[in-house]
């Protein structure tokens, strides 16, 4: 098990996907397969919650209906200081 860095307050880390539609006629009924090809963009530098996982610190993203919740970043930043130290001496 990796030792964690800490805990950040992020935001969502973003991907595009290019999709390709194949038809298949080959049988009785036309088939469609929908696939979901490399990354197109990415925006999952410093701040996101897909940087955070990947440098083994915990992520903890507010969400709403529009997904991250900019507007409670900062409160949970406040109510999560000094969380991170007391893990690391718990580690």
């Amino acid at each position: 098990m990796k030792e964690l860095n800490g805990i950040e307050i992020t935001k969502l880390g973003g991907r595009s996907y290019g999709e390709s539609i194949r038809k298949d006629t080959s049988g009785i009924h036309d088939k469609y397969w929908i696939s979901r090809n490399k990354p197109i963009h990415q925006d999952n530098g410093p701040g996101t919650d897909m940087f955070a996982v990947k440098n083994s610190t915990i992520s903890i993203t507010p969400l709403h209906l529009g997904l991250t919740d900019n507007d409670n970043i900062s409160s949970l930043q406040v109510l999560l200081s000094g969380i991170s130290d007391e893990l690391n001496q718990a580690t």
